[in-house]
């Protein structure tokens, strides 16, 4: 999308970046020095990481840990939203799965 990220297009160009998620392997992940660092879910608890961008979508899977965000405000975040027929689980009302307003504001995502 043009708009929120036309300004990022090319700009880590010829250096290294590093997505990260929660899966097993970030037990083993051994942060490297001078690379951009882009978290997901809960990589904001990892206290070893240093991350540069973080991205949400889900607000009821990260609701117990997005507030934590807050703490970092040198972290780009980016919080997006669920299609309005969400794809996941039958039982969760959409409107769950919407991260509030008042949070992405207070967090300048």
């Amino acid at each position: 999308h043009q708009k929120t990220f036309g300004e990022y297009k090319n700009k880590y160009e010829g250096k290294e970046i590093a997505v990260i998620a929660t899966g097993p392997s970030l037990n083993k992940y051994k942060p490297i020095k001078g690379v951009i660092n882009i978290g997901v879910n809960k990589t904001i608890l990892c206290e070893k990481l240093n991350l540069d961008y973080y991205f949400a979508q889900d607000f009821f899977a990260c609701k117990d840990y997005i507030y934590k965000l807050a703490e970092y405000p040198n972290i780009k975040k980016f919080y997006g939203q669920s299609p309005t027929n969400f794809y996941g689980l039958k039982e969760v009302n959409i409107e769950k799965t919407i991260i509030p307003e008042s949070i992405i504001l207070k967090h300048k995502a």
